[in-house]
């Protein structure tokens, strides 16, 4: 009972929190990429994400999306170069 309290609890404040698109510059596998995100700007600060999107930065080719766990979903894209 307790368990589900607590579970009920989170839930709510996850809904209460505003979430905005974020993303990171990444390296995968010796490829230049970037992930973003629709994240909580607290989540967004450990992840060490800037406010954007990864076509800001000349990302554009779409590789794939990912589930990370008790957080968010992320898309991949390949990049270029770093800006």
């Amino acid at each position: 009972m307790i368990k589900r309290l607590r579970n009920m609890i989170f839930i709510l404040f996850q809904i209460r929190d505003q979430r905005t698109l974020y993303y990171r510059v990444a390296t995968v596998n010796g490829e230049q990429g970037c992930v973003q995100g629709i994240l909580r700007e607290k989540m967004a600060n450990r992840f060490s994400a800037k406010r954007g999107s990864c076509s800001q930065i000349g990302c554009v080719t779409y590789k794939g999306t990912a589930r990370i766990p008790f957080c968010c979903e992320v898309e991949g894209y390949s990049c270029s170069q770093y800006i």
